[in-house]
């Protein structure tokens, strides 16, 4: 109920209602995207519970309005969709950026970050494989095959009585051109077939694609770097914009944890990001209050939102602890422990509240209260 999920739904009520207080942002970030004129690098930093997949879901839908024409749009979208076309009257908008969504933590248990894109890919473009191109006479999965004949794929099983691994390496090789290996021995040979599938997609559906890549902090340490160094050998041209969505401090982490804790992450950072945006706090004064008065009422309203505010909530605190709330609040008041017994007020309006956000903010200090532990915390 209270979850404020990447819904396209959730999505669109948010930019229409301005829940968050980020449009303002939205705009201002998507007309640096749109002022980007070569291959670039972005990095939109933040700390976990901020709202980051939320904000690039924004970002990607406000782009997909932007490529529409204003008889597409209908319904709670129209005003909204005005005032799109008024901000970004000075811009050419239309068909200039194609945007995609790739969760780099999903796939991360996939070998080779590169094959995990390209089938995020097709997935998500809902890819006619069997389309000739226009400037020449294969077809997109002609050119697939090609660029897969490039990897090998392999797996592992472990006898668990014997203790001993066995592995097995596949490679796909076209029929028709046996010899297909001799032709993509080096990186330069496969970034050249990659950027061929890219080009046989871009030239209909926009200019130039954005991709927006989420969640690379959470990543196991060995995809994370291959991911980095095959999307900067692989994607090296004008034609796209990379927004990495990250916790900079917990990615300089990840890093440390592949090369070493004497290595200089943020140097190396540098090579892959030219840019570090840090993504500016939701107004949770505003996004707080709308939730409240939908779903509170009297001292309820008072008691949690002074709650949050003492315990700093982000936005992820703020569903979390709404959801927890409505759910043991239901409990409560439907039990029989607390029927007609007014000495039950204070926890259910003071203490109880109290509680619950110890648990989300300070977990050790609500356990040992539970527990009937003796608490020494001065903070």
């Amino acid at each position: 109920m209270f979850e404020l999920k990447p819904t396209d739904e959730n999505v669109e009520n948010t930019l229409i209602e301005n829940l968050l207080d980020r449009n303002k942002t939205v705009f201002q970030f998507l007309k640096i995207l749109y002022s980007l004129k070569e291959q670039y690098s972005l990095c939109l930093d933040g700390n976990w519970g901020t709202g980051k997949t939320f904000f690039i879901k924004q970002c990607i839908r406000t782009i997909e309005l932007l490529n529409m024409t204003s008889d597409k749009v209908d319904g709670n979208l129209k005003e909204f969709k005005n005032k799109l076309d008024s901000e970004f009257n000075e811009i050419k908008c239309e068909k200039e950026l194609f945007p995609i969504y790739f969760n780099a933590w999903e796939y991360d248990s996939n070998r080779d970050p590169l094959i995990a894109f390209i089938y995020s890919l097709i997935n998500d473009m809902n890819l006619d494989l069997s389309i000739k191109n226009v400037n020449d006479d294969s077809t997109f999965l002609d050119k697939l095959k090609k660029l897969m004949s490039s990897f090998k794929f392999g797996g592992t099983i472990t006898d668990e009585k014997t203790g001993m691994s066995y592995g097995a390496e596949i490679q796909y090789t076209p029929q028709d051109k046996p010899n297909m290996l001799k032709d993509v021995t080096s990186i330069k040979n496969i970034e050249q077939q990659f950027t061929d599938l890219l080009n046989s997609i871009l030239p209909e559906r926009a200019n130039k694609i954005i991709i927006f890549i989420d969640e690379l902090d959470r990543c196991n340490p060995i995809f994370a770097v291959k991911l980095l160094e095959n999307f900067k050998h692989f994607f090296n041209n004008d034609k796209f914009i990379f927004v990495f969505s990250t916790n900079i401090l917990e990615l300089k982490n990840t890093i440390n944890n592949f090369y070493g804790n004497n290595f200089n992450s943020s140097y190396y950072l540098q090579k892959f990001f030219d840019l570090q945006f840090e993504l500016p706090k939701a107004n949770l004064e505003k996004y707080i209050n709308n939730q409240l008065k939908l779903n509170f009422t009297g001292w309820q309203e008072v008691i949690i939102n002074e709650i949050m505010h003492i315990f700093n909530f982000s936005l992820r605190d703020c569903n979390r602890y709404f959801s927890m709330y409505n759910f043991v609040y239901n409990y409560m008041i439907t039990s029989n422990w607390v029927e007609n017994r007014k000495s039950h007020e204070l926890i259910k309006y003071v203490i109880f509240p109290t509680l619950l956000a110890l648990k989300i903010k300070k977990f050790e200090l609500y356990n040992n209260i539970v527990c009937g532990n003796r608490v020494e915390d001065n903070t």
